[in-house]
């Protein structure tokens, strides 16, 4: 009986061994570990407040299939200048409008790969929420070409918002990538800032109007992955 026993524990145990032996490397192969990386990024505002720009963002990236992962990524974009001309119905008044934004994101992207997640490329859709801060500043010029000094500096105008983002990208290695995305706001409280002059015998006043807007970019990003 003993004998029996010990035949039949050591094959209790070889037959564990080998269960572990085919089922550790089915756990490695399904153990998908978040990866971290940096994405640096050349932008251009399709709204007529900001011109070209670039920024930085962090994202976290998840994959749950060979084909599918879910990023959450925190970004900072800045626009550079935009100058337009505005006519303010006085004469021949105009106004000379330097405005500029920085856009803080706070998104999740959700990614499909049409061969393989690890190369290869792929398409990706997301939500975010944004925060936007726009500086204006204003140079009067009259029907003389003079400017009036010191220009006329508009506070800045903020506001929050909901940003929907689609995408196409292209996975060159495991680390390394580059994508392309659009991004609209959905919900915006931004504001858009309009400037009218009167009139009042020899005092002119300006005042100011202000409407919500909506907000939206296109970007080239290059990514890399820890």
């Amino acid at each position: 009986m003993k004998h029996y026993s010990f035949n039949s524990t050591n094959a209790l145990h070889r037959a564990l061994v080998t269960a572990l032996v085919v089922a550790v490397p089915t756990l490695n192969a399904q153990d998908n570990p978040i990866r971290f990386g940096l994405q640096a990024s050349f932008a251009s505002s399709l709204v007529d407040v900001a011109s070209e720009g670039g920024g930085l963002s962090l994202f976290a990236e998840k994959s749950f299939s060979a084909k599918s992962a879910l990023r959450t990524r925190i970004e900072y974009l800045s626009f550079g200048k935009k100058d337009k001309m505005l006519p303010y119905y006085i004469d021949d008044w105009t106004i000379r409008q330097e405005s500029k934004a920085e856009v803080l994101t706070l998104g999740a992207d959700w990614l499909y790969s049409f061969d393989s997640h690890q190369k290869g490329a792929f398409a990706f859709v997301g939500l975010g929420l944004f925060y936007v801060s726009r500086e204006v500043t204003d140079c009067f010029i009259t029907e003389w070409g003079s400017v009036l000094e010191p220009p006329y500096t508009i506070n800045s105008k903020s506001g929050f918002g909901c940003t929907l983002s689609v995408g196409l990208g292209y996975n060159f290695t495991r680390n390394l990538g580059l994508e392309l995305r659009y991004s609209k706001s959905v919900i915006s409280s931004a504001k858009e800032i309009r400037h009218e002059a009167v009139r009042d015998v020899d005092v002119i006043w300006f005042v100011e109007h202000s409407k919500n807007t909506d907000f939206g970019w296109v970007q080239a990003s290059l990514s890399y992955r820890f």
